[in-house]
């Protein structure tokens, strides 16, 4: 018997080669779109894993409130945290530090490497974090302060192997006598800290008094708790230690403490504005694309159904000559199920092979690492057989037992099934369709809007043809004044600037107590800038004067302020105000000499807040020239050449500040493209079960066309009365859609403090959009119907 189910199903899939065909690209898009999102959550999902026990690790997060920023939560924190949080709860058994420091030059023989993901760290981040070392031990590698311990990838580049690493002496920042006492597995890409070179923790404090202090956020601190720990309890005991380390009148609303799960921490990290993630992810980004993934393989096997009810008319026959041979429902639904199931596994293996073939693109496109390994995804290698009888049981089982309830005496005497032309599933079910497809084409267009608005709102400052190249080490005042000369000497270099960052304000956030009767105090952002550097970025001065290089006065002395913080503090003349001096010991005050217009020195996603510039030569980060666009090959190799006469044998990194600006927002930009792709897979296979839909109701109505022509109907007005009722159905889509399409725009946006207007427009045309879609899916077969000739149509049945 089952081997009678496989032939006719065989013979019944060629024999219908276009509806099968069609059928199998619907299930193949939808499978391979829902394989690939599983993939992505399942990396998603997976970061950190690697730890012990990460139940019970949590990172430790400050909640500040501050004149000037308001609320803001940060996973800095002082040094000394976590050995007094381990000596003061008993809940907690441990804990780590990791500071992460950027980039350090490194010199391994006579080469020189710019050795990035560089960190501080306690030896107690080797057994909580799960690092384990190729070479080396643990209890000792970082003992001395001078100790070092390298990935692999980092060992192979400086010494060409691991085991040719051990024991030998780098120089790290121009310091000699570093020792490299292990090598450590390279750290895997679905972590949200990441290290190359590991230094000692005590070290960094060792290197900087400061750090002893508890008034400076300098680290992420983390901590392992006993199992069954009250989470909530433990938090409320922080009052009391906020009170005894960082003062009376700390523990209140201006500044608390909250513990976040480890776990947690890559994918529901978005509320945290200061923070140590070398990969942030974002949560509602998972539940979003896992949404979508899901709708698109119900698309598809709803496609099926629709399909399946359109050919109906054409197997009413089949399914009643059977019956009258003796065929029972029961044989005849498994007939149907076996040809969905023949279909769903040509589907599932076409989607396999697809998925092979677009996880480097896809990988590429979001920055993730995704790796098929059938041998060890066990997750995986299940989903696919659920995958393939689920797809088989949602597509085939309504149409199975659909057609296999139809009357043998009615179908053979007429062809249809009583009620069969009603066709309300159907219906309905486009509706759904176009429902989602709605959604998703609201979704791109807001989504494209913002990023539209984001890219042409002016941010206050031009970095458009500007390049960077970062110092480094080579940042005090003989190199600056050399890089200077050799950068005013080219020609095609239209201007140049030293700064902490691009936007010369990558320096810290503090909190400076005004030289008032209450000594008021403001938090502020501190950047560091010369006195070119306004100027080079066309920022506006608004009073006041700039700085000079020729005033000594001006370095660590004098500050500009921006409108933003001029207007907080209500100064409608701020010049010759003075804030406390708090880089000086010498002199008490640092006195404010200008007003530069407010810029977004942040991303959109943040206002602009309360700044302070200060020229502090030793805090510059960052070389940035300005060119013309036609002669910046010439610029990028006068600036190798001129770095290679400076400092023999220093590599120079080089880079565009626009693609710096465009990373502020890789998580939109890569949502959208996925938005995009999604969108356009899902209304192709809305498009199909549309095709589908029109194919059931022309084919049904064939004999009423026949004879309104007859009768001296209109092609046109046909036409009109056929497409008519398919457009009804995206219109009722569209009105179901537009709730949720708002929902999700608004929840995008909110990301942003600067952003458009959520208007009507973007509803209506993603209405527009989806009729037009529509009506040219239709309208081919519909025209097909409505050019017949009469006689024809009155043969049909």
């Amino acid at each position: 018997m089952y081997r009678n189910y496989l032939k006719v199903a065989l013979r019944n899939i060629f024999r219908q080669g276009a509806y099968s065909m069609i059928n199998i690209i619907g299930l193949t898009i939808g499978i391979a779109s829902f394989l690939l999102i599983v993939l992505y959550v399942q990396y998603e999902l997976s970061f950190d894993s690697s730890a012990n026990d990460p139940e019970t690790i949590y990172r430790v997060v400050e909640v500040q409130n501050h004149q000037g920023v308001g609320e803001q939560h940060v996973s800095f924190t002082p040094a000394p945290m976590k050995k007094t949080m381990v000596d003061n709860f008993p809940e907690i058994l441990d804990g780590f530090r990791f500071a992460s420091w950027g980039t350090f030059t490194v010199k391994a023989g006579n080469n020189y490497f710019h050795q990035e993901m560089t960190a501080y760290v306690d030896p107690s981040y080797f057994g909580m974090y799960g690092i384990d070392l190729l070479l080396g031990d643990t209890a000792t590698a970082l003992n001395d302060l001078h100790s070092v311990v390298l990935s692999e990838e980092a060992a192979i580049k400086m010494f060409g192997s691991a085991e040719d690493a051990i024991n030998q002496l780098i120089a790290i920042r121009g310091e000699d006598g570093y020792k490299v006492t292990a090598v450590m597995a390279d750290i895997p890409k679905n972590s949200h800290i990441r290290a190359k070179m590991l230094i000692p923790f005590e070290t960094a404090e060792s290197e900087n008094p400061w750090m002893e202090g508890w008034g400076s956020n300098c680290t992420a601190t983390y901590i392992r708790l006993k199992e069954g720990t009250d989470i909530a309890a433990l938090e409320q005991k922080f009052a009391d230690y906020i009170e005894e380390h960082f003062g009376e009148g700390e523990a209140n609303n201006s500044f608390t403490l909250y513990l976040q799960a480890f776990k947690d921490i890559h994918l529901k990290s978005e509320h945290i504005k200061f923070d140590i993630n070398f990969s942030r992810g974002s949560y509602n980004n998972v539940l979003i694309f896992s949404a979508i993934a899901l709708l698109v393989l119900v698309i598809a096997c709803i496609n099926y159904i629709n399909l399946s009810i359109a050919r109906s008319v054409k197997r009413a026959r089949e399914v009643g000559m059977r019956k009258v041979l003796g065929a029972s429902r029961r044989n005849l639904a498994g007939q149907f199920l076996g040809e969905s199931l023949l279909l769903s596994l040509a589907s599932l293996i076409i989607a396999l092979m697809l998925v092979e073939l677009f996880v480097p693109l896809f990988n590429d496109m979001l920055g993730t690492y995704i790796n098929i390994s059938y041998s060890s995804n066990v997750l995986f290698l299940a989903v696919m057989p659920f995958i393939w009888l689920a797809v088989s049981l949602v597509s085939g089982s309504y149409p199975a037992f659909y057609l296999s309830a139809y009357q043998p005496a009615q179908v053979l005497k007429s062809g249809v099934a009583k009620n069969s032309s009603k066709g309300w599933l159907s219906k309905g079910l486009v509706i759904f369709q176009f429902s989602v497809s709605i959604v998703l084409i609201i979704t791109i267009l807001v989504v494209q809007s913002q990023m539209t608005f984001v890219r042409d709102r002016d941010p206050g400052f031009n970095y458009e043809n500007v390049a960077g190249v970062p110092l480094y080490d080579f940042n005090n005042d003989q190199d600056l004044k050399q890089i200077a000369a050799e950068v005013g000497n080219s020609s095609d270099i239209l201007d140049y600037s030293f700064a902490a960052g691009f936007n010369g304000a990558s320096g810290n956030q503090s909190t400076l107590t005004i030289n008032d009767s209450a000594s008021s105090t403001i938090m502020m952002r501190i950047g560091s800038v010369d006195e070119r550097y306004f100027n080079m970025m066309e920022i506006p001065l608004l009073k006041g004067r700039n700085f000079s290089s020729e005033s000594s006065w001006d370095s660590h002395n004098s500050v500009i302020i921006n409108q933003a913080a001029a207007d907080f503090l209500g100064w409608k003349n701020p010049i010759g105000k003075q804030f406390d001096n708090y880089m000086s010991d010498s002199i008490p005050y640092m006195t404010v000499i200008g007003v530069v217009g407010d810029y977004n020195y942040y991303s959109m996603h943040n206002r602009i807040e309360p700044a302070a510039f200060l020229m502090i030569p030793d805090h510059y980060t960052d070389l940035l020239v300005r060119y013309h666009p036609q002669n910046h090959p010439k610029v990028k190799s006068y600036l190798e050449g001129a770095w290679e006469r400076l400092f023999p044998g220093h590599p120079m990194n080089y880079m565009l500040i626009d693609d710096l600006v465009e990373n502020m927002y890789i998580t939109e930009i890569n949502s959208l493209k996925l938005f995009q792709y999604f969108t356009l897979l899902s209304i192709l296979i809305s498009c199909m079960g549309l095709f589908g839909l029109t194919s059931l109701i022309t084919e049904q109505r064939t004999k009423e066309v026949g004879i309104r022509k007859a009768l001296g109907g209109s092609t046109s007005m046909i036409t009109l009365l056929l497409v008519r009722n398919f457009m009804r159905l995206v219109i009722i889509a569209g009105v179901v859609a537009v709730p949720f399409g708002w929902m999700i725009s608004k929840g995008f946006l909110d990301h942003f403090a600067y952003k458009i207007n959520l208007g009507f427009q973007y509803f209506i045309f993603g209405l527009l959009i989806a009729l037009l879609i529509a009506f040219l899916t239709v309208i081919t077969k519909v025209l097909s119907v409505a050019n017949s000739n009469p006689v024809d149509a009155l043969r049909y049945e």
